[in-house]
């Protein structure tokens, strides 16, 4: 009897327990998840410029591929007549940072897009110059290279020795760019304007103001290209004078009376022929 009373308690425990069992997975059939992401090696730029060009590498474009973490320098120019309003980097405003007419990005880890938009030039008053110069590199005179003057765009070519001139040039907001074979190698943003004397000095934005002599015809600049910055930095300047008025003018100044005097001999020659030839026909 106490066995069977035993043997009835421990079925009912065994009822009443639970045991956590655990299946061993089959060796076969383990594997490992691997999670895995795929970094692009480049991104995308997308320019939207409203009258005006961005550059990348000397060439403009609507669109750049950069490498992954690179630090891309874009020149951003405005059409003739037009000057930068805003600059946009995926909706934060970076105009501030434009120096010299360039933007240097930070290390490019996504695609970028950047809206450019403009105004009008204020006019400028009615006074005009005359921008001259030589343009070097690396101590030699750069010739034979494109040069574009704006606002108001004015176009020219450097001779075998460097020189440029540019006439009729408005006081104001302008920019030089040197291309080579329609890439761009170089670029100056200046403001031209009248002062007591002929000066240039670098402002913090890059850009530089040209003083003009109030005096002078204009101003005689040397600039420096430097190929690898994309940049033209004058270095020298010098005044270009007017014309007196009052000098007298250029003129012939050959004695009228040597042309008279001339005259005469020539004639009193044909005349003595002439009557020595009718004597000796009488004769």
């Amino acid at each position: 009897m106490k066995k069977l009373t035993a043997l009835l308690l421990c079925f009912l425990l065994l009822c009443t327990c639970s045991v956590t069992a655990f299946a061993a997975e089959p060796e076969a059939e383990k594997t490992n998840t691997v999670i895995s992401v795929t970094v692009p090696d480049s991104h995308k730029i997308t320019v939207t410029a409203e009258n005006a060009k961005v550059f990348y590498e000397g060439v403009s474009g609507d669109s750049f591929t950069v490498e992954r973490f690179s630090t891309p320098r874009l020149l951003i120019r405005a059409e003739s007549g037009k000057v930068i309003k805003s600059v946009m980097l995926n909706d934060v405003d970076v105009t501030a940072e434009l120096h010299g007419g360039y933007l240097d990005l930070d290390a490019v880890y996504e695609d970028k897009e950047i809206t450019v938009t403009t105004e009008d030039e204020p006019v400028a008053p009615k006074d005009t110059y005359t921008v001259k110069g030589k343009v070097t590199l690396n101590g030699q005179p750069l010739s034979e290279v494109d040069l574009e003057l704006r606002s108001t765009l004015k176009t020219t070519k450097t001779d075998k020795n460097g020189n440029f001139v540019f006439a009729d040039v408005e006081p104001g907001e302008h920019s030089l760019t040197a291309l080579r074979d329609g890439e761009v190698i170089g670029y100056l943003s200046f403001e031209l304007k009248k002062d007591n004397k002929a000066d240039v000095s670098l402002l913090e934005d890059g850009t530089y103001t040209v003083s003009i002599d109030q005096n002078g015809a204009g101003v005689e600049l040397h600039l420096v290209l430097n190929e690898e910055a994309g940049t033209l930095a004058p270095t020298e300047i010098g005044t270009i004078e007017k014309a007196d008025p009052n000098s007298p003018q250029t003129v012939d100044n050959t004695n009228l009376s040597w042309w008279w005097l001339l005259l005469i001999l020539g004639a009193t020659c044909i005349v003595v022929l002439e009557t020595y030839r009718r004597k000796k026909k009488v004769k």
